[in-house]
């Protein structure tokens, strides 16, 4: 009895032969590390419409292949994605979402390069009203769930709200969700990584600040309890950090003080700790998750009084690193501002829009002002809106292809003009009028590209369209 095995190593050590040979008899095993001949190529496609990555590939034994996505800077296996193809029917998700395949045998592993695929649509400018209208008129949170349904959740009407409303972009119905445990309004939502919605803190009955949380699972449409805050807050922030915990920053608490504190909450346990707070207190600003995952906090209203005795926006911006969780001082902006909103945008800065601001003596007025945060050069940049107008809204974001949609003219009668801001040219556009008067509307992106606009229309009725 013998054995015998040779070895043959190309040049670069892209493959190896290994030749066995066992029992004086044996069939030659051969083992070929795999190799990817031809690379998958990125993809721009119409949104809903299907995408296909390919791979080539060789080896012997012939190599086995896991297609994987990265989500929040980590790569995860795609279930079912082993073929030399991976075809998928697309949605919003899909948009800039980066891909690769893992190739694998006895001879080793290997990586294909990754590679974006980048979805179009074309928009209409078109918003139309929905038959059925929101209990929520403003302070309600809007929150798209994985099945592509959008959670509204409390608010205030003829007083703080216990209901939500799940919205279908399937059949266009808005339909009763489950019942809030506690009435809340300027309460902040959170999707997990899990699909589950978490509802925490807010203003409730009486203008109390509640620590309350709670949980909303899609699976079981249910609401249940998830521990509290250690501080009841309205005006605060809630950001899903890469570790899958959530930093609470500043906000207004039970004692009616403008505050700098701040918690990390930790959804696998509904527990709250202390984090360091940030050097000023803050309410009504806004947080972001930068691609360097930090977190960006910007503006906001400020606890100590100006020389008339009112306290003034902020220009401020503080910057939390999640990796020493330490708060360092961030550039400022150039206006100061509160009940502003941000996006992220697809070329990875930051969009600070409108808000309110201090314009005299004891007095305040809307903020028609629009600045761009550089996470390279780290500065802030105003531009010139020839538009005009403001509004306070909760959330604004970006449509498929990059343009912003920025609704103008709050507190005007006639209603909002909305408008297109596209940051490839830094140039503005208008959208038409919109259905909508007030302030705190909320903007969802839905699976589709459309966007789910939830206020108040000029009546002070509440209102829900969807916008193309």
């Amino acid at each position: 009895m013998y054995g015998i095995r040779a070895f043959r190593q190309a040049l670069g050590g892209a493959s190896v032969l290994i030749l066995l040979c066992c029992g004086g008899g044996g069939t030659p095993k051969t083992v070929e590390a795999p190799k990817i001949t031809a690379q998958p190529l990125a993809q721009t496609v119409p949104i809903t419409s299907t995408a296909s990555l390919t791979v080539a590939v060789s080896g012997s034994p012939t190599p086995t292949l896991q297609w994987q996505r990265q989500e929040r800077g980590s790569w995860h296996d795609l279930a079912g994605a082993t073929g030399l193809t991976h075809t998928f029917a697309t949605t919003v998700r899909d948009h800039l979402a980066a891909f690769r395949v893992r190739v694998s045998n006895e001879g080793g592993s290997v990586l294909s390069n990754p590679v974006q695929v980048t979805l179009t649509k074309t928009y209409q400018g078109v918003m139309t009203p929905l038959t059925a209208s929101t209990t929520a008129l403003m302070g309600h949170t809007a929150t798209r769930l994985a099945s592509g349904k959008v959670l509204l959740a409390g608010g205030y009407l003829t007083g703080t709200e216990k209901a939500t409303n799940l919205f279908d972009p399937a059949t266009g119905l808005l339909t009763p969700g489950p019942t809030l445990l506690t009435p809340r309004w300027t309460h902040a939502a959170v999707l997990l990584d899990s699909g589950k919605v978490l509802l925490l803190s807010g203003t409730t009955t009486g203008y109390a600040k509640t620590p309350t949380c709670e949980l909303y699972d899609p699976d079981t449409g249910t609401i249940s309890p998830a521990g509290s805050l250690l501080v009841g807050r309205w005006g605060f922030t809630a950001t899903l950090l890469p570790n899958g915990k959530i930093l609470i920053a500043g906000g207004f608490d039970s004692n009616n003080s403008i505050v700098a504190s701040c918690e990390l909450y930790d959804p696998a346990t509904f527990q709250s700790t202390l984090a360091q707070p940030m050097a000023t207190g803050r309410e009504n600003h806004a947080a972001n998750l930068l691609g360097n995952g930090k977190v960006l906090v910007t503006g906001g209203l400020r606890p100590t009084p100006d020389v008339d005795g009112y306290a003034f926006p902020l220009a401020s911006t503080e910057l939390y690193d999640p990796a020493t969780g330490q708060w360092t001082a961030g550039p400022d902006m150039a206006d100061g501002r509160e009940y502003h909103t941000t996006t992220l945008l697809e070329n990875g800065q930051l969009l600070v829009y409108s808000g309110w601001t201090k314009v005299g003596y004891q007095s305040f007025g809307a903020l028609r002002s629009i600045e761009l945060y550089d996470p390279v050069t780290g500065a802030f940049r105003k531009l010139p809106n020839p538009l005009g107008g403001s509004a306070i809204i909760t959330n604004i974001t970006c449509l498929i292809g990059g343009k912003v949609l920025l609704p103008i003219g709050c507190n005007d009668l006639t209603g909002l003009q909305d408008a297109l801001f596209d940051p490839a040219t830094e140039t503005f556009s208008r959208s038409g009028r919109s259905l909508f008067y007030d302030e705190y509307l909320t903007h969802t992106l839905l699976l589709d590209g459309r966007v789910l606009v939830v206020g108040r229309d000029s009546n002070f009725a509440s209102m829900a369209a969807v916008y193309n």
